[in-house]
């Protein structure tokens, strides 16, 4: 055997070791939200600009995760939040909370904000279906200041484990 095999045989275990560790955190983080991604409809009151539409949302970590929102009704628009997941004493049920922006169109207007969220998240177990409840004010900033605090919502989706 060359020695200078060695040293790429050893840059490749490396590699193959590095790829095994993270395959490992990632199946970890996944089986511990009970979920990575999911997919449904979320079901909103009127008062909020981004109301009944698309949620898609994804975890990056066991506790970090980014829901998009597309608005299926007036205004179009779309939004996107940061969430911090937190695990409750029931399994597959969590607390999340947190923030992001939102921009929306109608004919010549244009909408934008930022939006809060806080809210329950459940998965169950023995189905991929996922649920939250959640309250989602909004300070709208164009084409004037407002703020909507009676934003709130229901989410039905189909979960990616």
């Amino acid at each position: 055997m060359s020695l200078a095999v060695l040293p790429k045989n050893k840059v490749m275990n490396n590699r193959i070791l590095m790829v095994l560790v993270l395959a490992s955190l990632f199946t970890t983080a996944a089986n511990a939200q009970n979920y990575q991604s999911a997919v449904g409809l979320r079901l909103s009151n009127g008062a909020p600009v981004l109301q009944t539409g698309l949620s898609m949302k994804h975890f990056f970590s066991e506790k970090s995760a980014v829901e998009g929102l597309i608005n299926l009704s007036e205004p179009f628009g779309f939004g996107l939040l940061y969430e911090i997941h937190q695990q409750l004493p029931v399994e597959g049920l969590r607390m999340f909370g947190g923030g992001g922006g939102q921009l929306a169109f109608r004919k010549n207007t244009t909408y934008a904000g930022f939006s809060g969220i806080a809210g329950l998240d459940y998965c169950f177990k023995e189905v991929p279906i996922n649920i939250s409840l959640d309250w989602k004010p909004e300070l709208n900033i164009n084409p004037k200041t407002r703020f909507e605090a009676a934003a709130f919502g229901f989410t039905l989706r189909y979960a990616f484990r």
